[in-house]
């Protein structure tokens, strides 16, 4: 029903597609694509609108206090400008309220957190640091409109030590029956192809030999089906053989006082979902207990589908 804006934000470092800013304390990243404001529905009284609002910030970790500042609404067609925006700015929630055109941009029910440059209005994603070294590439959407269409995000923290992983709202698309997944964050791991990123296989060789992937695998492609957000590739071992970490340093599992061993070749899927409490799931593979065992050791619960529930088409595997 309405966009809300963050209170004030300042530019700092730039990735050709995404800006990292400052929000209260709170690093934040801002999509270089230009988006719109939502449509409002009819609102009755402040508490309608102050409690949709509440539940949206305990929903989503992308939408702070600050963005409860300011707030843009699209006006409904036929609808004074100047008296809708008075209506919404008398119920006392918001320090100041704006009208905004969104033109062809599509438009949702559900309030989501964005940011002001000039006139026009941008995606917010909330940014984290990967202390525990287990992203091997993040990633984000080239386009939002074409989210399925991802590039490596290219931005590091302000000491220059830890690799930023982007987070979206979980508020950008609601679910549905056909997409379930919607808003689900999720990562893959790093021998699971996708198209436009390259699989490396922990082998600096390998990786010399082959650029980035022309195909995604079927699995990976019913996710995104079903709505799951693609946030990165996750490390494993050299050729997912299960122990070896030679070209590729081992991620830091957070249980244990972050020395107990992350076990598996699977092992930066589980690091990752064990160490990023707002990440939904992370997708991996098992053929001798890389999901079960790694599980295990980083306290979380696996499973492991049956053989043939799913194609491996896209997938490495060591026999070959």
């Amino acid at each position: 029903m309405n966009r809300l804006l963050s209170s004030s934000c300042r530019a700092r470092r730039a990735d050709p597609i995404m800006i990292s800013t400052l929000v209260n304390g709170i690093l934040y990243g801002m999509h270089s694509e230009v988006a719109g404001a939502v449509k409002l529905s009819s609102v009755s009284t402040d508490k309608i609108l102050e409690h949709m609002l509440d539940d949206a910030h305990q929903f989503d970790d992308v939408l702070t206090d600050s963005f409860r500042k300011r707030a843009v609404f699209q006006v409904p067609p036929y609808t004074n400008s100047s008296s809708y925006t008075q209506k919404i700015s008398s119920l006392g929630l918001f320090e100041h309220v704006f009208d905004y055109d969104s033109g062809s941009i599509a438009t949702t029910d559900t309030p989501a957190p964005f940011f002001v440059q000039g006139s026009n209005l941008h995606h917010a994603w909330r940014l984290y640091e990967d202390k525990v070294d287990v992203f091997v590439v993040p990633v984000i959407p080239a386009s939002m409109k074409r989210p399925s269409q991802l590039v490596p995000l290219n931005l590091c923290s302000a000491d220059g030590i830890w690799k930023l992983v982007a987070s979206p709202s979980r508020l950008n698309e609601p679910t549905s029956d056909s997409r379930p997944l919607a808003g689900k964050r999720i990562t893959i791991k790093q021998l699971l192809d996708r198209e436009g990123l390259q699989t490396t296989l922990a082998s600096r060789d390998f990786e010399s030999l082959y650029g980035p992937s022309t195909t995604t695998t079927d699995y990976v492609t019913k996710l995104i089906e079903l709505g799951a957000v693609i946030i990165g590739k996750t490390k494993t071992t050299q050729f997912a053989t299960g122990d070896n970490c030679i070209d590729v340093h081992r991620p830091t599992n957070p249980q244990g006082g972050e020395y107990q061993f992350p076990e598996g070749s699977t092992t930066g899927g589980a690091v990752s979902l064990a160490a990023c409490s707002w990440e939904a799931a992370s997708v991996g593979t098992d053929s001798g207990g890389s999901i079960r065992r790694v599980a295990t050791c980083n306290g979380l619960f696996s499973l492991r589908p049956s053989f043939d529930t799913t194609s491996l088409e896209g997938v490495f595997i060591n026999s070959d």
